[in-house]
């Protein structure tokens, strides 16, 4: 019976010991912290990883959308950081920063579109038609005349000026227009 009890009251203290062991699960701020400096290290996908973490543990905060956000725009992810963008608006809609990458993001996804539109010639019908109106309203709103550079000749093969011909010589003498001969 004596050695029933010990081992229950080893079995107790390690079990204490053991939970004591554990990581303490981290802070909204340790995540933030650790996925800035995993994206400035240049590790994107441990940085974002993290900010997902981070927008997980607080789902009504803005900071680790707003990071994403800005992570996506510089890497030029136009989609991701239009996403992220949005999830900060629902959170603060008076958040310029966020409107400002939305905005950006989505006229650059316009005219890499409006671009590949234009290089397809065999598109036609109501996509056309409604891409040729939206290209309307965003001259319109951009107070610009053309959205897209016009799309350039191919270039053209410099050829080399014809050489001068001489003068002919006005003498009778074959030899005259040769130097150190007259």
């Amino acid at each position: 019976m004596r050695a029933i009890l010990i081992v229950i009251g080893f079995l107790m203290v390690s079990g204490c010991a053991m939970q004591s062991a554990q990581e303490p699960v981290p802070t909204f701020e340790h995540l933030m912290f650790k996925a800035d400096e995993r994206i400035q290290a240049r590790n994107f996908e441990a940085g974002r990883k993290l900010l997902s973490e981070a927008a997980s543990m607080e789902p009504t905060r803005k900071e680790p959308w707003l990071r994403q956000a800005e992570l996506e725009f510089e890497a030029e992810n136009y989609g991701a950081a239009i996403l992220a963008a949005q999830e900060v608006l629902q959170r603060d809609a008076a958040n310029t920063r966020a409107d400002a990458i939305l905005t950006v993001s989505g006229l650059r996804v316009a005219v890499q579109s409006l671009g590949r539109l234009r290089d397809e010639k065999d598109v036609n019908g109501p996509v056309h038609q409604e891409a040729q109106k939206l290209a309307v309203r965003l001259r319109e709103t951009l107070g610009a005349k053309a959205l897209l550079p016009k799309a350039k000749a191919a270039p053209r093969k410099s050829v080399p000026a014809p050489a001068k011909a001489t003068p002919a010589a006005s003498s009778s003498d074959p030899f005259s227009s040769l130097p150190g001969m007259n």
